[in-house]
């Protein structure tokens, strides 16, 4: 799977989000790019930051699922995780330009924990 540009890039953006690896992820984003939340777009360096030290900070027991992997640029991850007490599906398109991640889309269920899960990354939200 990795011998497409494309998926090796995944596969390594994977790996620095399910292990927390804030400099690596942030190093593989296009500069450019953008993180579409239910909550928000990050478009700015230092909000993408932010986000991705949120994120870590606010989930517990990230597992990837599966990926599924397109034929052009577009992948996505499917994970589980936990809120809190509460579990999380998330589905994360993760689109590439080049050697760069250039945009992810994160979509959760169920919506009962979206309130949990804006507080949660507010509280993680470095100050």
């Amino acid at each position: 799977m990795t011998s497409n540009p494309h998926h090796a890039l995944v596969a390594e953006y994977t790996d620095a989000v399910q292990h927390a690896k804030i400099e690596v992820v942030t190093g593989l984003l296009a500069e450019d790019a953008v993180f579409q939340s239910p909550f928000s777009l990050f478009d700015t360096p230092e909000h993408l930051r932010s986000a991705y030290i949120a994120r870590a900070g606010a989930f517990s027991g990230l597992t990837l699922r599966g990926t599924v992997a397109g034929q052009g640029n577009q992948s996505v991850l499917l994970w589980t995780m936990r809120v809190g007490e509460s579990p999380v599906e998330v589905a994360e398109v993760v689109t590439t330009a080049g050697e760069r991640v250039s945009r992810v889309d994160v979509y959760l269920r169920p919506a009962a924990v979206l309130d949990e899960v804006f507080a949660a990354m507010s509280a993680a939200w470095p100050r």
